[in-house]
């Protein structure tokens, strides 16, 4: 379906990125599936992909084993940050949007927002007072 679109690669996922960027702003609502009434991280992620013909699971859990794992230092605009616990459970997903900067939400955060990815990874660490992880997974292939 991204082919029929025109973009490939890194040029898609920069697509990607910008559409997930008119949302910025609009709330977030836990369980929400509206990206202008409200809608929680996966549905975001979810819904933004799925503009571009990608088919995500629902849950963030779920969304890490769609896409392959890259490190951090490979992440471009469009692919997804996955936070888990120490045992493996994943709880949060952001988008990274390009120049070190995320898509933030979650429930401490009532609209979606920009953050740097160095500032959200401290301020989960703070936030939940054990070492939390983050996985990075790209779902556009190159």
């Amino acid at each position: 379906a991204a082919a029929a679109l025109g973009y490939t690669g890194s040029d898609l996922g920069q697509q990607v990125a910008n559409f997930a960027l008119q949302f910025v702003g609009n709330p977030y609502v836990y369980g929400g599936n509206s990206l202008t009434n409200g809608i929680d991280c996966s549905a975001f992620t979810k819904a933004i992909y799925a503009n571009f013909g990608y088919k995500l699971p629902r849950s963030a859990m779920s969304q890490l084993y769609v896409g392959k794992s890259i490190s951090v230092n490979q992440l471009l605009p469009g692919d997804l940050v996955l936070y888990h616990r120490e045992d493996g459970f994943v709880y949060h997903v952001t988008m990274y949007i390009g120049n070190n900067m995320l898509m933030k939400n979650g429930k401490l955060s009532p609209k979606y927002l920009i953050c740097k990815l160095h500032i959200l990874l401290f301020n989960i660490i703070t936030l939940f007072f054990h070492i939390c992880n983050a996985s990075f997974a790209k779902i556009i292939t190159l």
